[in-house]
């Protein structure tokens, strides 16, 4: 695993990578940052005649924030490598806050490689995976919690998923985070000039109580509360809905999955116990991504590769987020039925009645009364009846709506969640202290924690190790 060097080492040099690349013929990016970015593109970098510079700026730095047309040149050998669009920006207004230089090449992967060679060879370092990144973290012009929208950015797979990510990258979890975080300072400010400055400050502790505590239980716990219940959704819309499909075999799980993403993804016979794998897909329902698994049908069976694909069935109903059980139109509620319907939660079930074209005058079987409360939709996964409503149903469920839009701020990360739930945890601790009228001491120290684990998230207070974990997910370049 990749080690970063420390923060005093990324101010002063200067680092390369190939930040874009789209293949022969596309457009491919050299990204230098740092002190030495402007120096090396003087020694790479020929302008062209029509450059638009006139000849008094000639010999000065190249011009900031502004396209320049040129080549770049083999120094040795004066060799033309590309014609290059050359972009450079003078710190401090630039993504990372230091001087940075862009070649805009052509794209080809041999000329990018030559470039970043080049440009290697004349004094840069590669840069390390989110190293770009991190230096705008370090340099003060992000915070952890923006460095870590950019990361969900590159990745959002989804409209709703690039909205939150967007929603971060603007500033909206920092301001909030950044508002908690002045609460209880004010709470603490108070506390402790209370405990160390009784004769010189005008502060009863024992009327300021309840003043403290409705300002922690209502600025703090309940604002915090309200994001930790944003966190299913959040993963729901970031990684996407994890479906399932289930029921006894020759219901016709597999077509309903072919037809679903729209190809023959699920091997079709009506041989029972074909799918005995979980097939997996993603698909898209209103532009959110929702990885669909057709399981091993479940009965009774001595075959024992057959009876692995069932227990991963249940395995993966243990994990999803809503479950398809299909039954056959055309045949009354059979034990296996009734079986499998004893181990699914009914809460994050839809019934699918399958078949509904060969079923006798479009009859439907009775249902158990237990199913009388969820979802039911009737469809032909072989002729397509119903499956618009059916994916209404997915959407609504899964998304609660089939149109996302970003009205607050939604926790989609583990480690947000995590330092949340510590900042939580310490204020609610703080709370029934002041209520039980203990030591205002250990009020302090509940808040201090609070605020500690709150400033993580923003980045005022973490440690190397963390700065790590986070960027080098990040990849070259960024």
């Amino acid at each position: 695993m990749t080690t970063f060097a420390r923060e005093s080492e990324f101010r002063n040099d200067t680092i390369a990578a190939i930040a874009t690349a789209e293949g022969a013929g596309g457009i491919g990016i050299v990204r230098l940052s740092g002190p030495e970015s402007y120096a090396i593109a003087r020694k790479l970098f020929v302008r062209s005649i029509d450059s638009g510079l006139t000849a008094e700026n000639e010999e000065t730095a190249i011009p900031s924030h502004r396209l320049v047309h040129g080549f770049i040149r083999e120094p040795a050998s004066s060799r033309v490598i590309d014609e290059v669009l050359l972009a450079a920006m003078k710190a401090p207004k630039t993504y990372t806050r230091e001087d940075v230089v862009e070649i805009h090449s052509h794209g080809g992967t041999l000329t990018l490689t030559k470039i970043l060679d080049l440009v290697l060879f004349s004094g840069a370092r590669l840069a390390e995976p989110g190293e770009f990144t991190r230096r705008a973290y370090l340099n003060g012009r992000i915070d952890l919690s923006q460095a870590e929208a950019v990361a969900d950015i590159i990745n959002a797979r989804s409209d709703g998923a690039l909205a939150i990510a967007a929603r971060q990258l603007e500033g909206g979890l920092r301001r909030q985070i950044d508002d908690l975080c002045s609460l209880i300072v004010e709470v603490l400010t108070d506390l402790e000039a209370g405990i160390e400055f009784p004769e010189e400050v005008d502060i009863d502790l024992s009327k300021q109580r309840t003043g403290w505590i409705d300002s922690l239980e209502n600025g703090i716990i309940a604002p915090i509360k309200h994001l930790l219940e944003t966190v299913h959704r959040g993963r729901l819309i970031k990684e996407g809905v994890r479906l399932v499909i289930v029921g006894r075999p020759n219901v016709g799980k597999s077509s309903l999955m072919n037809v679903l993403v729209g190809k023959d993804k699920a091997i079709v016979t009506p041989i029972p116990g074909t799918t005995r794998d979980t097939v997996e897909e993603t698909l898209f329902i209103d532009n959110h991504a929702i990885h669909i698994a057709d399981t091993a049908g479940l009965r009774e069976s001595d075959d024992p590769i057959e009876i692995i694909g069932m227990r991963k069935t249940r395995e993966r109903l243990d994990e999803a987020d809503l479950i398809l059980f299909v039954i056959d139109a055309q045949l009354p509620w059979a034990p296996e039925d009734l079986s499998i319907l004893q181990i699914l939660d009914l809460a994050k079930t839809v019934l699918v009645v399958n078949k509904i074209d060969l079923a006798e005058e479009n009859a439907i079987p009775p249902c158990p009364k237990e199913m009388a409360q969820i979802d039911h939709v009737i469809i032909s996964a072989q002729n397509g009846i119903g499956l618009s409503q059916l994916k209404a149903v997915i959407s609504h469920r899964c998304l609660q709506s089939g149109e996302f839009q970003v009205q607050e701020n939604i926790v989609t990360s583990v480690r947000h969640q995590g330092l949340l739930e510590v900042a939580l945890g310490a204020t609610s601790r703080a709370t029934d202290i002041l209520k039980r009228h203990d030591g205002e001491e250990l009020v302090c120290l509940e808040l201090e924690e609070a605020l500690l684990a709150l400033g993580r998230i923003t980045g005022d207070r973490s440690d190397e190790r963390v700065l790590d974990s986070i960027f080098n997910k990040f990849c070259i370049g960024k």
